[in-house]
């Protein structure tokens, strides 16, 4: 943990001096994140992140990115990576209606593995961001109760597609030719499953879910969601979790 500590504390430092020396961006945001970018060992920061979040009692992450779908990209890939609690995604809608995120602009998702006010383990919270910065906040509280923080680190510091593939209780997905109509048939058993679970979840809020179509041959699948946005995340990852579809889409 020490050396962990000290690879990220030199990171952040580092960071700090490119940006006052470069000045590119509000505060040197924009220089910050190209020295971010650029930086070579990658390895060893990814290594160093984990050795610090395995122990922690709460893990706080905040992303700043180019617009929604950038930052929650990064959420996504980075908790999977981290092992870390998998909650509601709040803030993509306004009072039940969906915001359109193709025109907000840049975001700050804040993360917390434990909750925090009104929301519960692993919720996060969209906000609009007015910065230059891009990239992710790591707050690891370790036992000794000392506080650390590093930023910023490189959003795609952890591959989506990595991550996607490491999710717990996953099972390899079949390819396109062992796909046939008993295998369609099984995902259309596992749709059932699942949509019956969510019920209970759905129910309470006045939302529900909806089957548009199911294609085994991809193993993926679109669904027609009436209620918060803010709910999507949450069923994306319920279903992946599943270990079954390889995409999951709403229209």
């Amino acid at each position: 943990q020490v050396e962990a500590a000290a690879l990220l504390l030199k990171f952040d430092l580092d960071q700090q001096k490119a940006a006052r020396e470069g000045g590119e961006g509000l505060g040197g945001g924009t220089t910050a994140t190209k020295w971010g970018a650029a930086y070579a060992d990658r390895a060893g920061l990814r290594e160093a992140v984990l050795t610090l979040a395995a122990p922690s009692t709460r893990v706080m992450l905040g992303f700043c990115g180019d617009d929604a779908s950038q930052a929650v990209e990064a959420l996504k890939a980075w908790i999977t990576a981290l092992a870390l609690p998998r909650g509601m995604l709040h803030g993509m809608d306004k009072e039940g209606v969906p915001i359109d995120m193709s025109i907000f602009g840049a975001v700050y998702i804040k993360y917390s593995s434990t909750g925090a006010e009104v929301f519960g383990p692993g919720d996060a919270n969209l906000n609009g961001y007015d910065g230059a910065f891009r990239g992710v906040y790591f707050n690891p509280q370790l036992p000794d109760g000392e506080f650390r923080q590093y930023a910023v680190l490189p959003l795609d510091l952890f591959a989506l597609q990595t991550a996607e593939s490491s999710l717990e209780g996953s099972q390899p997905v079949p390819s396109a030719s062992q796909l046939d109509v008993a295998a369609n048939e099984s995902l259309k058993r596992e749709l059932e499953l699942f949509l019956a679970s969510m019920q209970g979840t759905l129910s309470p809020l006045g939302a529900s879910l909806q089957v548009v179509s199911l294609d085994a041959s991809s193993s993926s699948v679109r669904f027609r969601l009436t209620g918060p946005e803010s709910l999507r995340f949450g069923i994306e990852d319920a279903l992946f979790a599943r270990g079954v579809f390889q995409k999951v889409e709403f229209e």
